[in-house]
């Protein structure tokens, strides 16, 4: 399933939210599963089936790093592709260094050091957020595929930060 083509959007990285979530509720309108109450059972899960394929597109699509993988896998890229994370390994050096400053850190217990740690990843994620738009814009697929892990790695470390 397109998501870009569900809601009438162009398939690119930067899209307008506003018109996501536009597109969003008329859908909804139009396929709830309560609308269809008093129709067969076959119509009933059609729009059952739709009015989950709605939710699942607008969840895709409301968050960067899973509108990225969407892009990518619409062009024939997936993301979890064994073939990409290969070729990965330098990355891999990053990932254990910053687990290993994080672990240091959180047993100290010290929040200006937690929150300096957060911060910095915060950073990362930025930048390479901005990378991202450019390589995807540019139809760079692997470089994109890279910056996509790396973001869902970023996320990941401040989602542990938080906790």
């Amino acid at each position: 399933m397109n998501y870009f083509v569900l809601f009438n959007l162009p398939e690119k990285f930067e899209i307008n939210l506003k018109n996501l979530t536009r597109h969003f509720y008329k859908l909804q309108k139009q396929f709830h599963p309560d609308l269809s109450m008093n129709n067969s059972k076959n119509t009933k899960k059609n729009f059952l089936n739709k009015s989950m394929c709605i939710n699942v597109g607008y969840k895709i699509l409301r968050n960067p790093i899973q509108r990225s993988e969407h892009l990518l896998s619409i062009n024939g890229i997936t993301t979890l592709s064994s073939k990409y994370k290969k070729k990965y390994n330098n990355f891999l050096k990053i990932q254990f260094s910053l687990y290993e400053q994080l672990d240091k850190i959180l047993k100290k217990k010290n929040k200006q050091k937690i929150h300096d740690f957060y911060v910095k990843i915060n950073n990362f994620e930025l930048d390479n957020m901005r990378k991202l738009k450019v390589y995807l814009n540019q139809k760079l697929w692997k470089i994109a595929i890279y910056t996509t892990l790396k973001l869902k790695f970023f996320e990941n470390l401040k989602t542990k930060i938080k906790h």
